[in-house]
């Protein structure tokens, strides 16, 4: 992962055979080792090699880093408009339609209306790729570029993951979009006059690293502008130097790319992977609805299920446990409605079956196959994972609480014989806007001092497009192309500006959702500086930039060497010359003021902040703390009144926090404001106990 040195002597492609035969001796064994080469705007390869291969050429002069391939997991007509970022929104058509946004997913369906190109101007001249899709994929004014990493030989996407994360970033206006009639309304995109490049990185079930880097390398030289990633890795973050994200999306910042990605859906404390500080990392929340069905028992007793159901079930017998026993089938096996032992197609055409757990039939896709040769009348599950968003199955189904299933199991044995109607999904009003359950929270478990993660967006019951037209899904993936589409957006107004002030924007200009309600009590490191509001980020009035140098002072501030850099950046290490290194990293010039204490201590911690004038150029801003978490802990902000001009466009003020012992963590609002713009940012102080809790915030 180096440079590509500036000679035109050099060959990378030959550079990396002569190091694989270094360390193979024959020609017969590379042919069968090297997997791919990257060549335009990194420098590297992937190869298979024995641990003693591994080790040998990782010791070799000019090679940066080595470090195993992974697989990877796949991580609308309300989410814009519950954001109030309506049809009539402002845009600036002439830079939108010149901004390329490059989605690596599944691939995408060409052939979805919201790909059509209908008032499309010519492709933008920057752009430097191609349309290499495979067999039977045409490219269009919309869909400028295509590229595919997987082994079906396509970029037409068979899972519909990818049509519709790009769909919700760039697709156009198609009015009347619904799932049978569900959520209907007018599905877009954010920027539907932008442009759309594919990389299909992933399969119906992986992806891998080395497929990821070679879309970077692609993605960079082909000219993109923003990046969505709804992909990660799951388990705990990978230092920067082993994490290829890290690694490919700093290439992209150094070529003025941002790099959006999901945060992931573990839904855990410190489990969140995407950690880089140059990388904009997205959690997902609800939006002002929910899609619910309704389960109604012998028309007397009504539950209410979060299954996203087409149809309806009416006035079907109810099955269960011994019902169920055939002479193949237990009555154990029977209650978890298993198909490998018992069951067949002439009991479940005509019932509704009753499962004590949700895998036995393979509910929400986890066995589409399976299920396609059985055909079920309708299901009736218990939910039991915390999952608080509803899921699309290809049955009939009704997903109850746990507690209300044993209710009506118990309302079977003293009835016997029982009826159900399961209906067809609708439509509720949400009171209160929460974290997602699956989202995966901070802190950032290897930049402690870096906010992670930065953003939320709509990531739940999101409809979009599809093969199949337009579906309901949810998860980080589907929060991630919200806000690429925001920064899309941001930059359509702002074609010149760095990825840290779009970033920027976008974390200022978020609003903070409500902490008093369980799923937000882990605050910013549920939900980061807030919920995007892609209006306001247009004119946020201040912004904290952040330089390709401050990125490598910042690694050599927690603790990297200059091996270390050079692995992250490519290129010979150097270290800054001045004292900026010796600084503490939370002096960072982040949008938002995170620093780590010890426990039961008293502390007293300074900030040191810069910010840039991008407003009215005579302004004079105000800096309040109009919010602490404790009471006995003081903020002050000196100086506490900025004034720029044309000449000083930039100024420094500092923030000192001071107080009593802290447990897990506590949380205070910084606001800029001059009367019309208020720059926020959170300051959240806390310690290492963090990560392992799953209390409340202090």
């Amino acid at each position: 992962m180096g440079s590509i040195p500036d000679n035109d002597q050099y060959s990378p492609s030959a550079h990396h055979v002569s190091l694989l035969q270094q360390v193979q001796k024959t020609k017969t064994s590379i042919s069968g080792s090297l997997i791919r080469t990257y060549t335009k705007s990194f420098n590297g390869f992937s190869a298979k090699l024995t641990n003693e291969e591994k080790e040998a050429i990782q010791g070799m002069e000019g090679v940066v880093s080595v470090f195993p391939n992974k697989k990877l997991k796949l991580h609308t007509t309300r989410s814009w408009d519950f954001m109030g970022f309506t049809e009539n929104v402002k845009r600036n058509l002439d830079v939108e339609s010149d901004v390329i946004v490059g989605i690596f997913d599944t691939g995408i369906w060409p052939e979805s209306e919201s790909f059509n190109d209908d008032g499309l101007g010519p492709i933008p001249e920057k752009w430097k790729g191609v349309c290499d899709g495979g067999f039977n994929f045409t490219c269009n004014k919309k869909i400028i570029g295509a590229r595919f990493y997987t082994d079906d030989k396509t970029a037409r996407d068979h899972d519909g993951h990818g049509t519709h994360t790009a769909s919700t970033v760039a697709g156009m206006l198609v009015r009347k979009a619904s799932l049978d009639g569900i959520a209907e309304g007018t599905a877009r995109g954010a920027v539907p006059s932008a442009r759309i490049a594919v990389y299909k990185v992933c399969g119906e079930i992986d992806c891998f690293a080395d497929d990821v880097l070679a879309a970077f390398d692609d993605a960079i030289a082909d000219g993109v502008d923003i990046l969505s990633l709804s992909l990660g890795h799951s388990g705990l973050a990978s230092d920067l130097v082993d994490d290829f994200f890290a690694l490919g999306s700093f290439h992209a910042m150094d070529k003025n790319i941002l790099t959006v990605h999901a945060a992931g859906n573990d839904g855990k404390f410190g489990i969140t992977t995407s950690v880089a500080p140059w990388l904009l990392t997205v959690a997902a929340s609800k939006m002002d609805r929910h899609i619910v069905n309704k389960l109604v028992v012998d028309d007397v007793m009504p539950f209410l299920s979060t299954s996203i159901n087409r149809y309806t079930s009416s006035n079907l017998p109810v099955l269960y446990g011994e019902d169920l026993v055939t002479p193949d089938c237990d009555i154990d096996n029977a209650k978890i409605c298993n198909l490998a032992d018992c069951l067949n197609n002439s009991i479940l055409e005509s019932n509704i079956i009753m499962c004590d757990k949700s895998y036995g039939l393979g509910i929400n896709g986890n066995d589409s196959e399976r299920l396609s040769r059985v055909p079920v009348a309708g299901l009736i599950y218990p939910e039991i994972t915390g999952d608080d968003s509803s899921s699309q199955s290809s049955v009939t189904d009704a997903l109850i609480p746990e507690v209300d299933f044993e209710v009506l199991k118990n309302y079977k044995a003293n009835k016997r014989s029982i009826k159900a109607t399961i209906h067809k999904s609708t439509e509720i009003k949400a009171q209160v806007i929460t974290v997602a359950s699956f989202s995966s929270r901070g802190p950032n478990t290897i930049l402690p001092e870096i906010m992670k993660p930065d953003v939320t967006a709509p990531g739940v019951e999101v409809l979009a497009a599809t093969p199949n037209g337009y579906e309901i899904l949810s998860g980080t993936s589907m929060s991630c192309p919200h806000v690429a589409g925001a920064a899309a957006y941001v930059k359509s107004f702002h074609p010149h500006w760095s990825p840290s002030a779009i970033k920027s924007a976008l974390m200022t200009t978020a609003w903070s959702l409500d902490t008093d309600y369980a799923a937000n009590q882990e605050a910013e490191f549920a939900f980061g500086s807030g919920h995007i509001d892609p209006i306001l980020a247009v004119d946020p009035g201040l912004v904290y930039n952040i330089s390709k140098t401050d990125y490598v002072t910042l690694l050599y501030r927690i603790g990297y060497n200059a091996t270390k850099v050079s692995m992250i950046t490519g290129k010979p290490a150097y270290e800054p010359v001045s004292n900026s290194t010796r600084l503490p990293p939370r002096d960072f010039n982040y949008p938002a003021l995170v620093s780590v204490v010890k426990p039961f201590r008293q502390f007293k911690i300074w900030f040191q902040r810069k910010v840039t004038n991008v407003g009215d150029p005579n302004s004079v801003y105000n800096i309040t703390v109009p919010y602490v978490s404790e009471k006995d802990v003081t903020v002050t902000v000196s100086p506490s009144v900025l004034r720029f001009n044309p000449v000083k466009k930039a100024k420094y003020f500092k923030v000192k926090v001071a107080g009593e012992a802290v447990w897990r963590r506590l949380t205070a609002e910084l606001v800029l404001s001059d009367g019309t713009h208020n720059v926020r940012s959170p300051i959240v102080i806390h310690t290492s106990l963090s990560a392992l809790s799953l209390s409340s915030r202090i």
